[in-house]
């Protein structure tokens, strides 16, 4: 016989459990607008909605919202709802039909007559609907039609009731004839009566008995024979009035005293008595499928929801794992800690303290931590005590194994047993110890850190061992080597803890991520790395289990919280939640170990045992569903602006007009938790990059936006299980205004372009008309200044051949008269040009010049010179007098007041892009060639004149330099004047 019952000192602690059930009531006092009601609904968004006598109520988990009589109610009681189709809804009160589509009711007219009382709506299995009145059944057909329900003459219109049953048979109820009808395929009726004075409130169907609420009392239908029903071992008193399965196959029902019951694995439990419910007058049922029972009474309601904790208090100890000792009690059962002299075991449901003979000399009432290790045989067991030694236990003796591993207070005390090899591994500063049943063998390091402190061993099936230690080191021991794996982590200054699952090395990078490595030989590759940014709630924790989905069972340090990152996982975004220990009592953080195993968790720590439901807590969960209340435009409702037509819905985008740039949302969740406290986030797509938090209320607010298209992502945080909802999307567009639109941003640029070229164009006509007007006027003044120098120079020509006359030379005179004559037809002929080429500038200047040597006896001479050696100076064209003005000056003001040799020169020539003209005379200067101050000869004043009518005239820009030159002693010695105009072809 094993050796655990050979045991004598055995002592059972009773387990203590959580209440197996919580409960939340609701009534006009804390927000149900009625607490007479008359029946309660979920539809498929998960709105549980109550038809009371105030009203329509939507509830979703926290608050009550109502749809009264300002909704288009003929008055407020309503009897019954029905969902068609997802948002579609039926609703009734005593008198009046309705539809209801997105909250916009419709009331149906249906032609039936009035005495009859509507009472409720009837969905069959192949989708067909009926109402159920005082006088009748209906059917539905379509929102303007309703037939009456008839199988014959016998039962005519006056069925009020009919539920499917097997094999395609309906079970229908005729209070005029006082009888059940059973209505096979083939609408053949078998007729149970029923006594004169009774009345039938509801009737349904578990599983193969049909039950009937009497006014006297449940009945079970059974080979068409009503019998009494009272649950088996319900020790209660009366009959029942009411029953209801859950989806556990557990049993709800009320007696006639109106108490409510639950059976819950063959003990039946007072409800009522136990959690102070209501009385349960006539209640209607209801599962939301999260693990909720709704129970809707006369007086309220009331949510029922099954507590997934079990707890096991035992006294505080130090335990650093546990491991389930199948092979000596049930599959659950496990080992967990030693404490005075005593192994603790736990079978799931009761505790076992076992005695140890020793027969060693240790006092175990001074043991400090401990670690156990199970080997093949069960019979066996490694005991590992820090301070005190490692123990192998056999035939009920704990022994000293080996003395051999030197000062055990430096031993770690976390590792994990190699099953399949029949060993584990620990260690002492840098020497690693693998210890089995017969032997223990030291493995050195190679690293140059021989001060390592090891965290964790785990194994895989090939034989190898990965551990980790402070100082950021991973280890590899392969074939008796011990090498570093840290540069493949590619982390720096981080602790690892190391899980291994299906020859996967799991890798807690603390404070980072949990990573998920394939082992390739020496060699690590990454397959996925869960951390805060894609679902892992906290990245800092002390354990991992997974469960048969390969989901994690998280021992973080802020509580205990559950990833679904298995096969049911999508996407790179893991789910994750954390688990409300507070609700049992047990202080998350002092949890010292978690192990996984048939549908259940097992956690261990100071405050005791606790064993969780994982199915009932985990796979009934559903995530919160986020859902719009209300949004507001401007402070006026959406819905307003629907129905007035001012907003419309394009292809599911909300379209508003231009001034409406404030908008509102208030945001709701459904959630019928029992523990929540809801905390908004959203962000504006095309707005907003981030996630924002509203740390108060639901009201999400945006002022001023700009026109375009925005989408409104919200979802809404339970914070006291860290679960999130899918985010809710919301699409609106405002439109543009009139300055904000394509089109008119297009005009208006081709309007300012049109505008500045009309402006450019007219720039330029104002110019050229300007230039015109300018080169007219230049034009005008240099043919006046023509007209003066002509006579200018006749005059001076005229006062010489008088001067020759006077003298009687007659000949000489009339020499001159020949030359004159000539000059003056040139002159004359030159005077219709404004501009001449520079040839016949220079014919005119030759006879100029001798007839003014013959005027003057030829006292003075000179030289006119014109290189050609460029030929573009014969293309130069200059006004025809305006060189004869500083050569008439040279001669009159520079030469003839001169005594002695007089010489006059000039010369012509080209410099490309300049033509020059240089004037040069020995004459006495310009000091004594202008005896009276102030005085300008009129010829210079006119040639200036024609000077600046040149700039305008030929856009060019001509320059005189006139230079007094003097002797080696200072003296006036003649006149140079430099005349150079820029050449334009």
């Amino acid at each position: 016989m094993r050796w655990p019952f050979l045991l004598s000192i055995l002592f059972t602690v009773q387990l203590v459990w959580a209440d197996s059930y919580v409960m939340r009531s609701f009534s006009s006092n804390n927000g149900l607008i009625s607490s007479s009601n008359n029946a309660i609904y979920r539809d498929s968004s998960g709105f549980i909605w109550i038809c009371s006598y105030g009203g329509l109520v939507r509830f979703d988990g926290s608050l009550f919202h109502v749809l009264d009589n300002s909704k288009g109610f003929r008055h407020y009681q309503i009897s019954d709802l029905l969902e068609k189709r997802k948002n579609s809804f039926l609703i009734c009160n005593e008198k009046h039909l309705f539809s209801m589509v997105e909250n916009r009711l419709t009331e149906i007219r249906t032609n039936l007559p009035d005495h009859l009382v509507l009472d409720r709506f009837i969905r069959t299995p192949e989708g067909q609907i009926f109402l159920q009145t005082n006088g009748g059944m209906f059917q539905w057909i379509n929102d303007s039609t309703y037939q009456s329900f008839q199988y014959d003459t016998l039962l005519s219109s006056d069925i009020m009731s009919i539920c499917p049953i097997q094999n395609n048979r309906k079970l229908a109820y005729s209070h005029k004839h006082h009888a059940v009808f059973i209505i096979d395929s083939d609408h053949l009726l078998t007729r149970i009566p029923l006594s004169a004075d009774e009345y039938l409130y509801d009737f349904f169907v578990l599983g193969k008995d049909i039950f009937l609420g009497l006014s006297s009392g449940m009945r079970i239908l059974r080979n068409q024979q009503l019998l009494p029903y009272l649950p088996e071992g319900y020790r209660g008193g009366g009959f029942l009035t009411s029953i209801y399965r859950d989806h556990l196959d557990e049993i709800w029902f009320t007696d006639n005293s109106y108490r409510l019951w639950k059976s819950d694995h063959g003990q039946y439990i007072n409800l009522s008595e136990k959690y102070n419910a209501p009385k349960a007058i006539l209640p209607h049922y209801l599962e939301d499928g999260s693990g909720n029972i709704f129970i809707q009474f006369m007086n309220g309601m009331c949510v029922f929801r099954e507590s997934p904790y079990r707890e096991i208090p035992i006294a505080s100890m130090n335990s650093y794992n546990m491991f389930f000792m199948s092979s000596f009690y049930s599959p659950d059962t496990f080992c967990y800690g030693i404490a005075r002299n005593k192994l603790r075991l736990c079978d799931g449901e009761k505790t076992f303290d076992l005695s140890i003979e020793t027969g060693a000399a240790i006092n175990f009432e001074e043991l400090r931590n401990c670690q156990l290790f199970p080997t093949k045989d069960p019979k066996k067991l490694f005991v590992f005590v820090r301070g005190c030694g490692i123990f192998f236990m056999k035939n009920k003796k704990l022994e000293v194994f080996n003395p051999q591993v030197g000062n055990l207070d430096r031993l770690i005390l976390t590792s994990n047993y190699d099953t399949i090899r029949n060993r584990f591994y620990t260690a002492r500063n840098d020497t690693v110890f693998c210890i089995s049943p017969d032997s223990i063998k030291r493995y050195m390091p190679h690293v140059k850190n021989h001060d390592i402190r090891y965290h964790s061993f785990v194994y895989t099936r090939d034989g190898r061992v990965f551990f980790s230690g402070n100082h950021r080191l991973l280890f590899a021991l392969i074939n008796h080597k011990i090498y570093d794996l840290t540069p493949q982590l590619q982390i720096q200054d981080r602790d690892y803890s190391l899980f291994i699952h299906k020859d996967h090395l799991w890798i807690w990078i603390h404070g980072i991520a949990l990573r998920e490595y394939a082992i390739d030989g020496m060699k690590l590759i990454l397959l996925r790395s869960i951390g805060k940014e894609n679902g892992l709630l906290d990245a800092n924790g002390n354990h991992i289990q997974f469960d048969e989905d390969d989901n994690l069972w998280i021992n973080a340090f802020t509580g205990l919280y559950w990833l679904q990152c298995g096969k049911n996982a999508k996407g790179p975004v893991y789910y994750s939640r954390k688990i409300p220990l507070h609700l049992s009592g047990i202080d998350a953080p002092m949890i010292d170990r978690i192990n996984y195993s048939h549908d259940k968790l097992y956690t261990v720590g100071v405050g005791g045992i606790m064993i969780l439901n994982t199915s009932s807590m985990v796979l009934r969960h559903k995530p919160l569903l986020t859902y719009q209340v209300a949004g507001y435009a401007n402070g006026k409702s959406i819905e307003g602006l629907l129905k007035n037509g001012i907003a419309v819905w394009n292809k599911n985008t909300l379209q508003l007009p231009t001034t409406f740039r404030q908008l509102s949302f208030e945001m709701g969740t459904v959630y019928y938790g029992f523990d929540h406290a809801i905390r908004y986030h959203y962000r504006l797509l095309g707005q907003d990059e981030e996630w924002k938090t509203l740390l108060q209320g639901n009201l999400i607010q945006f002022n001023n936006l700009s026109s375009g298209s925005y989408t409104l992502e919200c979802k809404s945080l339970n914070l006291a299980d860290s679960s999130a909802t899918i985010p809710y999307r919301f699409a609106f567009h405002i439109q543009p205004a009139l300055y904000e639109t394509w089109w008119f941003r297009i005009s208006l640029g081709i309007l300012a372009f049109t505008i500045l070229v009309y402006m450019i164009r007219q720039r330029d006509k104002r110019k050229q008309k300007e230039n015109r007007i300018a080169m007219q006027l230049s034009e005008l003044k240099l043919e006046a200044l023509q007209s003066q120098m002509n006579p200018h120079f006749i005059f001076n020509a005229l006062n010489s051949i008088q001067n020759y006359i006077l003298q009687h030379d007659e000949m000489e005179a009339a020499r001159y008269l020949s030359k004159f004559s000539k000059l003056i037809r040139k002159t004359l002929d030159h005077s219709h040009h404004q501009l001449i080429p520079i040839g016949e500038i220079v014919q005119s200047l030759q006879m100029y010049l001798e007839l003014e040597a013959f005027r003057f006896n030829h006292e003075f001479h000179y030289t006119l010179s014109l290189d050609e050696s460029d030929d573009r100076i014969h293309m130069m064209e200059l006004p025809p007098m305006l060189l004869q003005p500083f050569v008439e000056n040279a001669i009159l003001h520079g030469l003839m007041p001169k005594q002695g040799d007089k010489h006059l020169s000039i010369q012509l020539y080209m410099n490309f892009p300049m033509f020059h003209c240089l004037i040069e005379d020995n004459g006495v200067g310009r000091e004594y060639g202008h005896p009276r101050e102030g005085h300008q000869s009129r010829g210079q004043k006119l040639t200036e004149g024609m000077m600046d009518a040149l700039r305008h005239l030929r856009q060019t820009d001509p320059e005189i330099i006139i230079t007094d030159l003097k002797d080696p002693q200072g003296m006036p010695a003649g006149t140079r004047i430099e005349i150079n105009i820029p050449f334009e072809k």
